[in-house]
């Protein structure tokens, strides 16, 4: 597995190499300072992973991304960062990760091993374990979607819930979180509503409608409008 590391902090750039190298397998082709650098030498060798910085002078580690996403589709991106907020527009561009500074050792070797499966195969590049940035009360939640049990439009904004028993109440359109969530899952079960399918207990007929029993204990409707293709969706489980 070759790896770039780009951060405009050079020492921060060589302790990551120092982590990333102890992982059998991974090979660090070169620790960069600045985005036209990373850009370059990426055309030239072009790597399996990049490790981005994102507040860095000149082209910002988003930049950067974008540019590489454009070059190469099957490339993988992980921004290496002390700034959460940048959360969601990272993801935007495909991100395989999103990592937080102090960097621990623990959580960078899961990524890669993660990553590693990928590159063989055994994962897709969307898979479950992804993480889905939230962002609540001025802060970035970074969510595991087998957390989430299902998404309510509530007037101009929309809630999620989680396994935890915890809600997460933010700006947003259920098209917007339909086009997000679905490829992990979620489907629209009603026009206000977005379901985990693997959260489903029991489905039950109330009518001309559907209701939905979800592993919480919570009831969701099924609408007649959403019941064919979600049982389709539910049948590819």
């Amino acid at each position: 597995m070759d790896i770039l590391i780009v951060d405009d902090d050079q020492r921060t750039g060589l302790y990551l190499e120092h982590i990333v190298s102890k992982i059998p397998g991974v090979n660090v082709l070169a620790v960069l300072t600045s985005g036209e650098e990373a850009i370059s030498v990426a055309r030239a060798r072009k790597p399996d992973a990049v490790f981005l910085d994102i507040d860095m002078p000149g082209l910002s580690g988003l930049d950067v991304a974008r540019i590489l996403a454009d070059m190469y589709s099957d490339i993988f991106l992980i921004f290496a960062t002390a700034y959460p907020e940048y959360a969601l527009e990272a993801f935007e561009v495909y991100s395989f990760d999103y990592i937080l500074k102090p960097f621990n050792e623990e959580r960078i070797h899961k990524t890669l091993t993660k990553l590693a499966s990928s590159l063989q195969g055994q994962l897709p590049t969307t898979s479950k374990s992804e993480a889905v940035p939230v962002q609540c009360r001025g802060k970035t939640y970074l969510l595991q979607p087998d957390e989430i049990l299902y998404v309510e439009s509530s007037r101009d904004k929309v809630v999620i819930k989680t396994t935890h028993n915890k809600q997460y109440s933010l700006k947003g359109t259920m098209t917007d979180w339909t086009q997000r969530l679905e490829r992990f899952g979620l489907v629209p079960s009603h026009r206000s509503y977005l379901v985990n399918l693997s959260k489903i207990d029991e489905i039950s007929r109330h009518g001309f409608t559907y209701n939905l029993r979800l592993s919480s204990g919570d009831n969701i409707p099924l609408s007649r409008n959403c019941a064919q293709t979600f049982k389709k969706r539910l049948s590819k489980q």
